[in-house]
């Protein structure tokens, strides 16, 4: 008898939604199934058909949805999942071990986007239970392909946190973010999120805002910043919107990361602190500040070190007037001396003391010249 009962309740499913479409079912499986996200008429076959499957549907707010399955000619056992009451996870889950197939669905568009439906797919995952996504419209997505923002790259934010605290600390974190970004926001809260967008990443910042996407009062506007939070402060928000702001530029964030040559300095010191020659600490920090463009050349203090040993040959007699001239006068170091003030100071410091010594200094070794020029040039000139 049992058998022949579930049998007529699967047929009498199958008049109402065919299985012709490709659509069947597994027990024991979660369905992540994406709703329309404003426009019914956009609704798909395979989300219709698995809603007419499945054995009960877990809604974000069962009213909304009940008026779906109502569009749809449907009749289903449901159970609230939400923000306050995730304790409904541990039941829904349990009956899904048990043999039943449950349809997750938020409001609009697809579920655990933006949405607490993520912590029962994660339990799902953890005892084993298949996941089954079946998808559709997703604002986010469609906003980002109507903004006119580029889409290559972007990063989804959904809505900002509510304390002041929480928000200015997100804000900060992404005041560096280089790809689109795309934020949810209610009506009665756009003007202030507008403000605080403003206020971190400027009144200049490209964003588009798409409102009541799919409906019968779409709206997408690219504007800047600014100019959205005076158009506002004389009109009131309409509709739920989605925002999607341009990222930086990456270039300025580049220079603005980009360390001073004063932090190289400080940072090859504290290499050689740590115990590295001048040299190889030279040539770490260079490599360090690589994208900042600094040149091991730059890092003036280790220079003028080696400018310093340079005189103290001197000074011992391995090196003459004329030698010193040839080391600083090849065309590629002078070419960045002369870029280089500190270094051109300290070049001029050398010349000055080596004026103080007495002439007829012992030349240098032709070996040993060559294996400080090349030594010197290798180590100060990248």
């Amino acid at each position: 008898l049992s058998f022949w009962l579930a049998l007529v309740c699967y047929c009498r499913y199958n008049t109402i939604i065919s299985t012709s479409k490709g659509v069947f079912t597994l027990p024991g499986t979660l369905y992540l199934v994406a709703t329309p996200i404003g426009n019914l008429d956009d609704m798909p076959p395979r989300v219709a058909a698995t809603f007419g499957l499945a054995d009960f549907v877990a809604a974000e707010d069962t009213r909304v949805t009940l008026r779906l399955l109502n569009h749809l000619g449907l009749k289903k056992p449901m159970v609230s999942y939400y923000e306050h009451a995730l304790h409904h996870g541990e039941a829904i889950l349990n009956r899904i071990e048990a043999g039943e197939n449950c349809a997750l669905c938020s409001d609009a568009g697809m579920p655990c986007i933006s949405d607490p439906g993520e912590q029962i797919v994660r339990e799902a995952h953890e005892r084993g239970i298949r996941v089954v996504p079946i998808p559709a419209a997703s604002a986010c997505v469609t906003a980002l392909a109507a903004s006119g923002q580029p889409t290559a790259r972007f990063v989804f934010e959904g809505f900002l946190p509510v304390p002041k605290r929480d928000r200015r600390e997100r804000l900060a974190f992404l005041q560096n973010e280089t790809r689109t970004m795309i934020f949810y926001e209610a009506p009665h809260k756009l003007r202030g999120t507008l403000d605080d967008l403003a206020a971190a990443f400027g009144a200049d910042r490209s964003v588009s805002l798409c409102r009541e996407l799919t409906k019968l009062h779409e709206e997408i506007k690219k504007t800047t910043l600014g100019e959205a939070v005076a158009f506002y402060k004389d009109n009131d928000p309409r509709g739920e919107y989605v925002l999607v702001l341009a990222g930086a530029d990456p270039t300025a964030v580049e220079q603005a990361a980009a360390p001073t040559l004063e932090e190289a300095v400080a940072a090859a010191r504290a290499l050689q602190a740590g115990g590295l020659p001048p040299a190889a600490a030279a040539k770490q920090a260079g490599e360090e500040t690589a994208a900042a463009g600094l040149r091991r050349l730059q890092l003036a203090d280790l220079a003028l070190q080696r400018l310093d040993a340079i005189v103290e040959l001197f000074n011992r007699g391995f090196l003459d007037k004329d030698g010193l001239r040839h080391i600083v006068g090849g065309s590629r170091l002078r070419a960045h001396v002369l870029g280089n003030p500190l270094l051109g100071a300290g070049i001029a410091r050398c010349a000055v003391r080596l004026s103080l010594f007495q002439p007829g200094k012992q030349s240098i070794n032709k070996a040993l010249f060559f294996r400080l020029h090349v030594t010197f040039l290798c180590h100060t000139v990248e």
